[in-house]
């Protein structure tokens, strides 16, 4: 009688059991659209702590899974040398791609991935005097969309280049990318203190260094990768410039988290400025230059109109704190007298960049605003 039961409680239970599941298809070249073989096929069963299913395609690229439990599933195709990527996405950044609900017993068939080959880019870092620098630290910035909001990514960690300065970043996706390299210490170096002699020749610091050649990010030329490309010849030479230290002490009461960001002036103004400057913004401007244009006498630098102009412009950007900050910054500039007895005149004057705003791009309107400035900064070095 005993046994009677338990036959009978096992076969309610095997009753109990869904039928299992299959799915099965092939996977291309999406560039040459050849059957790839060797190509992991994962089946992620999201709803599940379940490990996922895996098989390989064969030589014709094809596929199958089988004995699958019913529910939701994301495949997902993994081979060398390709972009991971998962069924049905709409495109290198998609990580969900189309789900695939299987029921009790159905067999899913002719499901159709494509792989895309994943772009390389390659150079050589080098010393001012043309030597292969061993060491140097590269990064490789891309623009990625987070939470729906555009942001700079760095897509490579703790990279270096090798003994012969080289560099490969493979892996890539299609789009655009921008390279930068640094100076580091090498692994078998220790921090020491200088002891040269006073007499002894010391040139600038490597600073950190834009493909293909510039200090400002705003003039790096960008790397447009398209599917499968393998971009060599991305070659850096370090620039030598003399370095400067800022510190900044920022209050905030109790509670309050901050953060603070340290921009070029001339990026300042042309990546902001320009972009939210108006009819009114612009005549004001026009304004000022004109009354310091008709000024008699010697040359009107004076810090009345310096304030008038550039805090006008600090306004344009929307940051207030930054424009009180610039109202107070420009009187305590000791050496403005001695400016006014020896004027040096920019290369570009307060009237030119108001030309430039009416009439000019912002790249034109950045550069315009380094022209202007820049004699304030040769003055400092």
């Amino acid at each position: 009688m005993t046994c009677v039961l338990v036959l009978a409680l096992v076969l309610a239970q095997q009753a109990n059991v869904p039928e299992k599941a299959t799915l099965s298809g092939n996977v291309v070249d999406s560039i040459t659209g050849q059957p790839l073989d060797k190509v992991r096929i994962i089946a992620e069963h999201r709803n599940s702590h379940d490990p996922g299913a895996s098989t390989t395609t064969d030589s014709k690229g094809e596929f199958a899974l089988i004995d699958l439990d019913p529910g939701e599933y994301h495949l997902l195709a993994k081979r060398s040398g390709y972009l991971e990527t998962y069924y049905g996405a709409r495109g290198a950044h998609d990580y969900d791609g189309s789900p695939i609900v299987l029921t009790p017993g159905q067999a899913v068939e002719n499901l159709h991935v494509k792989l895309t080959p994943f772009g390389v880019i390659a150079g050589t870092v080098r010393d001012s005097d043309g030597e292969p620098y061993a060491g140097a630290a590269v990064d490789l910035f891309s623009a990625v969309w987070q939470n729906g909001k555009r942001t700079i990514s760095n897509q490579t960690e703790d990279l270096h280049t090798d003994d012969l300065g080289q560099f490969r970043i493979a892996g890539l996706k299609p789009g655009r990318y921008f390279i930068a390299a640094a100076a580091s210490r090498r692994s078998d170096e220790s921090a020491t203190v200088d002891h040269s002699p006073k007499t002894a020749t010391h040139s600038d610091p490597a600073v950190t260094t834009f493909y293909p050649g510039t200090i400002d990010p705003a003039s790096a030329t960008p790397i447009e990768l398209a599917p499968g490309a393998r971009q060599t010849g991305a070659d850096i030479t370090f620039i030598h410039s003399r370095l400067h230290k800022v510190i900044v002490h920022i209050q905030a009461a109790p509670g309050l988290r901050t953060n603070g960001r340290l921009l070029y002036a001339a990026e300042g103004f042309g990546e902001v400025g320009h972009e939210r400057k108006t009819d009114k913004d612009v005549a004001v401007l026009e304004a000022i230059a004109m009354k310091q244009q008709v000024t008699v006498g010697k040359p009107s630098w004076r810090i009345k109109h310096e304030i008038a102009f550039h805090g006008k412009l600090y306004q344009m950007t929307g940051n207030e704190t930054m424009h009180r900050f610039q109202q107070m910054l420009l009187p305590i500039f000791g050496y403005v007298m001695e400016l006014e007895e020896v004027y040096t005149p920019a290369s570009v004057s307060h009237i030119e960049l108001v030309d430039i705003l009416k009439k000019g791009s912002k790249e034109k309107f950045r550069q315009g605003m380094y022209q202007h400035l820049k004699h304030h900064f040769d003055r400092i070095k």
